[in-house]
């Protein structure tokens, strides 16, 4: 019965992020957006996904079961060692993936006004100069 607890968490979990990508959200908020017109298309590779995603998941629990029953695992660091280690990696993935994917090129408007306000801060000033207005007193040609 605890096994059944501590699973069925999991479990709805899992049926709800298969289930919602399903659900026409965008018809009941009124989104003026609902999706690419090759709905068709769109499923039945999600299917694929989910079907291809799930069947790795299965063998790889089957023959890690089967492979680790008379395996001894070394003793496991502390937490706070752990969490510092994967913390760490995680930072050095995100690092190697801005510059190789990215080329080190803001990809958010955020990056990209963060980035700014670093070149301002970077010149020594806490504002961007003021852009010069041309001069008011050129008359137009305007009739």
């Amino acid at each position: 019965m605890r096994r059944l607890l501590t699973r069925a968490p999991w479990i709805v979990l899992a049926a709800a992020l298969l289930a919602l990508p399903l659900l026409p959200i965008t018809r009941w908020t009124g989104a003026p957006d609902t999706g690419p017109e090759t709905w068709d298309t769109m499923l039945r590779l999600w299917g694929l996904g989910t079907v291809v995603i799930a069947g790795v998941a299965f063998i790889g629990s089957r023959v890690g079961v089967r492979m680790l029953q008379d395996v001894r695992l070394p003793e496991l660091p502390s937490a706070q060692t752990a969490l510092i280690g994967m913390s760490a990696a995680l930072g050095v993935a995100a690092m190697v993936t801005a510059r190789v994917a990215f080329g080190g090129n803001p990809q958010l408007i955020d990056e990209a006004a963060q980035l700014f306000q670093a070149k301002v801060f970077a010149a020594g000033h806490l504002a961007a100069p003021a852009r010069r207005i041309p001069s008011s007193s050129s008359r137009s040609s305007r009739p």
